[in-house]
């Protein structure tokens, strides 16, 4: 049921839009009144908070997966900052491995020389040096043949 004084007021409200329909005599007034009522009531009713609640949230979730800060620039960070790390290891080892050999080129004279013999082909001046080509193995017959 309705209470009294609502009731009264919508019967007022629609006697007045019917007044004010056939005074002018503009059926298009009554039909704007009509659409007023009806979106009145929709706006008043929950199905519009629930569309309301439903476009807020498609919202949300099309931000969150479209936007360049979405789940997938995310998860593409994620990756990176892995390989990154990673990288980061292999370079710290490396670093490392690097900062022995240091050390050891400037506390052990013997590995300081081996390392100069063999990268810059140095030699002490005492040291004579004898070169010896390869020739590829030959058979007694070629041998032979060249011997002549």
């Amino acid at each position: 049921m309705i209470p009294a004084k609502s009731q009264k007021t919508q019967l007022t409200r629609e006697s007045q839009i019917r007044y004010d329909a056939s005074s002018t005599g503009d059926m298009s007034l009554s039909f704007f009144s009509r659409l007023i009522k009806g979106v009145d009531s929709f706006l008043s009713s929950k199905l519009l908070w629930l569309a309301v609640f439903f476009i807020l949230i498609l919202g949300f979730i099309g931000y969150l997966f479209l936007s360049e800060d979405g789940f997938a620039r995310t998860s593409g960070l994620k990756e990176k900052k892995a390989a990154l790390e990673a990288e980061n290891l292999r370079l710290e080892e490396e670093n490392r491995i690097l900062l022995a050999r240091l050390e050891r080129l400037n506390t052990d004279l013997s590995f300081l020389e081996s390392q100069a013999r063999k990268k810059l082909r140095l030699v002490r001046p005492d040291e004579i040096i004898y070169r010896l080509s390869e020739e590829p193995d030959l058979s007694d017959d070629e041998v032979r043949q060249h011997l002549r």
